[in-house]
């Protein structure tokens, strides 16, 4: 589909896999600063705001000096952070009554066959703790910001808790990239690959072919076997103020762009981590192959994206953004995580039916704090239900673009 390769091509022309299309298609503002970030790909990191995770690891002094920027803009938020809290209160209480309602009713109308529960007790149930948890939490922070609000200095407990959340940060995001390490070792990853090349027209002989199975499985290997990835203490900054970045992988540079001041969820951590490790991997769509592209033109779903999408204004941008094959491939890396995360299947195992109705039944009764990441939604949004073996089972961790392989 033309939209689709429209996708793939601005990408590759951008050089960053994370970015929107958005950016690049809007405004004329928008388009004005094209040229200045495309330039900033091509020079070295930005002094004072990107470092090097072995950096960070080593230097205490400059873990401190980037809390103490991260604790200062918080701090000058104070105020919008607490009525935020306030009304995130207000919304809980709202959902308790309507859970206490519905508990209600369920006893009121216990063994009546025309009551329809569209989930059980002891899911309600759940909900409702968690609800509870995350109201008291969120009460205990108001105070926090609180008592911020009555100094006129960051408070020192502020910039503690920013190094706390660097230092986990950056192990949470080193998990993420180990368990894409993982799966390249993976026997089922490597019968893939083999399978994926050996349809390559390549003429070469047994022992030649597979030294050259080896070394191409080497050279992914050794993409992610690097730990010295980028924390920004400001992605917008470092993408010359694109919105919605969480992080990003700089194709040019090769390397992987990750926020110092991440998400509450560690799971969303590692998640994010995962998704841009993939895009390393693949180096976003150089080495993703044909064959795979035009299966995800064939899964992509794109009514179900439209329906999604509720605002037809970014509707173009969103699915260009969405069916782009290293979008998607990322997309379905993070949902593997999650499928062994929450004990739904492990990476290698053949992917059914009843896994999928397993997914699906979970989606829909999980708690948010324990359930698929953002990642996993769209990708279960994004492809056809009647495809999503298919996509499951034929993809591998990485597959050879047969293009690159004759080179």
């Amino acid at each position: 589909m033309a939209i689709e390769n429209f996708g793939k091509n601005v990408r590759r022309l951008v050089g960053v896999a994370g970015l929107s299309a958005l950016s690049l298609m809007g405004s004329k503002t928008e388009a004005q600063t094209f040229q200045d970030r495309l330039e900033r790909f091509f020079y070295p990191k930005l002094e004072n705001v990107e470092y090097e995770a072995d950096e960070l690891k080593s230097d205490p002094d400059l873990k401190k000096k980037i809390a103490l920027y991260l604790a200062e803009q918080t701090f000058s938020q104070k105020e919008t952070i607490r009525k935020d809290l306030e009304e995130s209160v207000g919304s809980m209480d709202k959902m308790l009554e309507i859970i206490k309602e519905e508990l209600k009713y369920r006893q009121e109308n216990r063994g009546n066959p025309l009551y329809f529960k569209e989930l059980s007790t002891p899911k309600i149930l759940e909900h409702k703790k968690w609800s509870e948890e995350c109201k008291k939490k969120k009460q205990d922070d108001i105070e926090v910001v609180k008592n911020w609000e009555q100094s006129k200095n960051v408070p020192d407990s502020l910039v503690n808790e920013k190094i706390k959340n660097i230092e986990n940060n950056i192990l949470l995001y080193d998990t993420g990239r180990k368990w894409v390490l993982d799966n390249l070792k993976n026997p089922e990853y490597i019968q893939r690959l083999k399978k994926e090349m050996d349809s390559d027209d390549l003429d070469l002989t047994t022992e030649d072919w597979s030294e050259h199975v080896q070394d191409e499985l080497l050279s992914r290997t050794d993409q992610i076997a690097d730990s010295n990835f980028i924390v920004s203490r400001n992605i917008k900054e470092s993408v010359n103020g694109t919105k919605n970045l969480f992080a990003f992988y700089q194709t040019f540079g090769n390397n992987v762009y990750l926020p110092a001041n991440s998400f509450s969820d560690s799971f969303r951590n590692v998640s994010l981590a995962i998704h841009e490790f993939s895009h390393k991997v693949t180096k976003a769509n150089e080495h993703i192959s044909s064959k795979v592209i035009s299966l995800f033109e064939e899964a992509f779903d794109s009514v179900s994206v439209a329906k999604y999408l509720s605002s037809p204004d970014n509707f173009l941008d969103r699915v260009v953004y969405l069916s782009d094959p290293t979008e998607m491939y990322a997309r379905k890396k993070v949902f593997e995580y999650d499928l062994e995360r929450l004990g739904i299947k492990k990476y290698g195992e053949k992917f059914t039916i009843d896994h999928y109705k397993k997914v699906l039944e979970l989606q829909k009764n999980l708690p948010l704090d324990q359930g698929f990441s953002g990642n996993s939604d769209q990708f279960l949004l994004i492809i056809k239900p009647e495809m999503m073996e298919k996509v499951m089972n034929e993809i591998a961790e990485n597959e050879v673009a047969q293009d690159n392989s004759k080179a």
